[in-house]
């Protein structure tokens, strides 16, 4: 050993008293955050860029020494952050411990190369990186080790180290540092101390140590060495940076007016010429200090005693119970049940989790406010009670530690088939979550079950083919019978043992995406999207062509639907996925598919026919003199349902559940109108020139649509009629009936209609009397009666080309082009007008007059 190491070696393991050193004291200079998200560490470059780790989002944010972003840097796909940087000779090197790697990269990005060391058969768990010389040192958690090897990467890998707690073993090895004379400093993070190696590897000594005091350290992080040999030690728990002289600790870096820094989660640091870089990861940001010797400012540490309590071990997470614990001020838990305590080892010091953890919505605990209930308030499981396996806080509140803890030894935990080693109570096919959250439970086969108080999404239902055809308890769709959606998978969602859904197929217990706890968020009902893709549609064209009700729009007004206040259309509108009403498609309590659509659709919907014929619209909430069947379907009431199929509706329909263009949905109720096609009266055979009263084109608006309208109809327009409006003369006697007819039929029609000028008939004082079912009169309100006045349908059926005819083809020849209407055809009831009450007042005359009623000359 040289003479100049020798001197160092004795200066770091000086343990006898030491002169005070002036303070160290620090000003901020400006924060680095733009972007960043759990940093853990930062590298600088010669010329001040500052290269941050940013963690959750497995890139690199470059600043200029000014502050200002200049890129950023996207690291190779992994499944967990990285954990350390370092930047030597104008390289990036990057310690990806879940990847089993080191990558090596330019400042601009590229990939240079992956470094795997394999000094053994296990796998390594590389969690920093240092660049001394021509030697790659690195921590490995996984092995408790400190390794090193060549830069390039070349074998021999020389690793050091091992499990324990004696000099030279290491209870995860974390940041590194070196000083001037190349001699290697690591954080030995779970034994709370540096360790000191000379450059050949060797362990020569350690400073710090546990304790809860000032100048101890609780859970060591990030180090740096100063220009004259002073060690700065960030601290995860304390939020403090203790300075280190010669392993005797000086005190904390502090403000110029003495009181000490304090960061949020202080890891990884790094040095630029006075300039101190904190990665403060809880803080989303790097904040950037000014260093200064304050020989004025007295800071050094009041003499204690160590920690030498042989529950050092527990002391760890239960801080508490030393006799050293000082609480802070308003705090709300105990140092264990705060997740600083426990981010502080799952940042990447000892294990990765902070994609669950420390990211997004968790699981409510004692300390968490939710639905204007008290934080921890079990009150909230309103049908539901704790278990006792589960402990509770004294208050009833709950804490971390009701489902986890860290006493169970994971082998145990395998042996039970727990997959996370350290819950109470195994969680499989989310047997756990039940415990607690029983009325959140209905099982595929409980749907239908009679009794049930509430309704929820099921579990349980088989996400793969049946063997068996149309058997119960699994997934209907063929795309849901491949297992989950690829979105839910790479959101982390999961199926149970036997490929069922599970509460872990929509919910994340950590590191959730919304308040509901779900994997991925569900605004616009993303989530529910991924397994009912037939059920969406970007927009209304794209729902009207796949028939199904339209999804993300907007509501033309704030409505309300299940005590939820709605202004845009997404699946939770109309659907709970949890306390839904038992017997529903999942809608909300108290809502039933009846009366749901309502809500929204006012206009459509009316109490009884006389409120339906005031609206203008076909009536609904009515029964039906017979039942008819309906896409399968016997119905009896009628209501939206009878002719609407929400999700699985005819392409290209407004939800229906059968073809309305040629009459088909129609006249499966109005069947004595089913002889219409291919009549004159089937406008759909005019260009679109030609429009209805509500400017849809008679060709597009299907067979019946040219004159009726279902929902958008005229109050006191008989008949849901929209055809073309006529305004009779002053000397023209007709009834409202008549009136629709005349609306095609008049002098001046250019629709090729035959026009109409001699219709009616004389009726005051006289008392005509005819079967309705031959040839109906109406009475003075416009009512079918047996008696009455005569009217256009006395003698026309509108929807029927010949009297009796059954061909689909009827008013067309047998070459297929139109046929000229005669007396024996043109929509006439009958072919002639023997035996009907005519011959009553005309006797031998009735034939003719019958024959010919609209010729002028047939009516003298």
């Amino acid at each position: 050993m040289s003479a100049c190491r020798l001197l160092l070696f004795v200066l770091l393991t000086l343990r006898a008293a030491a002169p005070s050193h002036a303070a160290m004291t620090a000003e901020s200079v400006m924060i680095l955050e733009e972007g960043l998200q759990q940093p853990s560490a930062v590298a600088v470059a010669e010329d001040g860029r500052a290269f941050v780790l940013d963690g959750l989002q497995r890139r690199i944010q470059v600043f200029d020494n000014a502050g200002k972003l200049v890129h950023g840097v996207m690291l190779p796909a992994g499944e967990m952050p990285a954990a350390d940087i370092a930047y030597d000779k104008g390289l990036l090197y990057v310690a990806d411990p879940s990847a089993h790697r080191i990558l090596v990269l330019t400042p601009q990005g590229k990939l240079l190369k992956e470094l795997r060391p394999r000094p053994d058969e296990q796998p390594v768990e590389p969690s920093s990186v240092l660049v001394l010389g021509n030697q790659l040192w690195w921590s490995d958690r996984r092995g408790h080790r400190l390794c090193r090897s060549r830069l390039n990467g070349e074998q021999p890998v020389h690793c050091q180290g091992g499990r324990g707690e004696a000099l030279g073993r290491f209870r995860y090895p974390y940041m590194l540092a070196a000083d001037t004379s190349g001699y290697v400093l690591a954080v030995d993070v779970l034994n709370a101390r540096v360790q000191i190696h000379e450059p050949g590897g060797k362990p020569v000594g350690s400073l710090g140590g546990f304790g809860m005091l000032p100048g101890y350290l609780f859970r060591p992080n990030g180090l740096v060495v100063w220009k004259n040999g002073g060690v700065l030690v960030s601290d995860a728990w304390t939020g403090h940076l203790t300075l280190f002289y010669r392993r005797k600790a000086q005190g904390l870096l502090v403000h110029d007016d003495g009181r000490p820094w304090r960061f949020s989660m202080p890891v990884g640091m790094a040095l630029w010429k006075d300039r101190l870089y904190v990665a403060d990861l809880l803080a989303n940001q790097v904040e950037v200090l000014r260093l200064k010797d304050n020989p004025g400012l007295n800071t050094s540490l009041p003499e204690a005693k160590p920690e030498r309590d042989s529950r050092k071990n527990c002391l760890q997470c239960h801080p508490s119970w030393s006799r050293n614990y000082q609480p802070e001020e308003n705090t709300l838990v105990l140092p264990v049940a705060d997740r600083r305590m426990c981010l502080s080892c799952h940042h990447g010091a000892v294990m990765e989790s902070r994609p669950l953890i420390a990211h997004g919505h968790q699981h409510p605990t004692l300390h968490d406010q939710r639905e204007g209930k008290p934080a921890g308030d079990t009150t909230r499981f309103d049908n539901d009670e704790v278990p006792r396996d589960f402990p509770l806080k004294k208050n009833g509140h709950l804490d971390c530690a009701s489902c986890h803890t860290p006493h169970k030894p994971p082998k145990e935990a395998v042996a039970q088939g727990r997959r996370n080693p350290w819950l109470r109570e195994p969680n499989r096919n989310s047997s756990l979550c039940l415990e607690c959250h029983a009325s959140r439970h209905t099982g595929a086969e409980d749907r239908q079950r009679k009794g049930l108080k509430v309704l929820n999404h099921p579990l349980g239902v088989m996400m793969k083919k049946p063997v068996v055809d149309k058997v119960q308890g699994y997934a209907r769709r063929e795309e849901l019978q491949q297992g989950l959606p690829d979105a839910l998978k790479q959101a982390g969602a999961r199926l149970g043992d036997r490929g069922q859904l599970i509460c872990q197929s929509c919910h994340q217990v950590h590191g959730a995406k919304g308040k509901a706890l779900l994997v991925m968020e569900n605004d616009q009902g993303a989530l529910c999207i991924s397994c009912h893709r037939s059920q969406n549609a970007k927009d209304r064209p794209d729902a009207h062509d796949k028939g199904i009700h339209p999804v993300g729009v907007k509501t033309d007004k704030e409505v309300e639907l299940g005590g939820r206040k709605i202004h845009r259309l997404d699946c939770l509108a109309c659907h709970s996925v949890h306390d839904a009403q038992p017997g529903t498609a999942l809608l909300p309590r108290g809502e039933n598919a009846r009366d749901l659509c309502a809500n929204c659709h006012e206009r459509q919907n009316a109490a009884d026919k006389e409120e339906a014929f005031k609206k203008g619209v076909h009536p609904v909430n009515t029964l039906l003199d017979e039942p008819v069947k309906l896409a399968g379907q016997e119905i009896r009431n009628l209501d939206c349902r009878g002719c609407h199929s929400v999700h699985e509706g005819v392409k290209g329909t407004a939800v229906l559940v059968e073809d309305a263009a040629d009459g088909t949905l129609c006249v499966v109720c109005h069947e004595e109108q089913d002889k219409l096609s291919h009549t004159d009266h089937d406008l759909r055979r005019h260009p679109g020139e030609h429009k209805n009263r509500l400017k849809e084109s008679w060709n597009k608006v299907g067979l019946c649509g040219a004159c009726h309208s279902m929902h958008r109809g005229e109050g006191q327009q008989p008949f849901l009629f929209v055809g073309p409006p006529f305004q009779p003369e002053e000397n023209q006697d007709m009834t409202a009936r008549d009136a629709l007819c005349m609306g095609c039929h008049h002098k001046d029609n250019d629709l090729e209609a035959k026009p109409i000028e001699h219709f009616t008939h004389p009726w005051k004082d006289l008392i005509l009397r005819s079967d309705p079912s031959d040839m109906p009169l109406l009475d003075e309100k416009g009512k079918v009666s047996e008696f009455g006045r005569i009217a256009c349908i006395t003698c026309h059926e509108p929807h029927r080309w010949r009297p009796q005819e059954e061909s689909p083809l009827a008013g067309r020849s047998k070459d297929g082009e139109n046929e000229e209407g005669t007396v024996l055809s043109s929509f006439l009831r009958r072919k002639g007008a023997g035996n009907s009450f005519c011959v009553t007042c005309h006797g031998q005359e009735a034939k003719v007059r019958y024959l010919y009623f609209h010729d002028e000359r047939g009516r003298k």
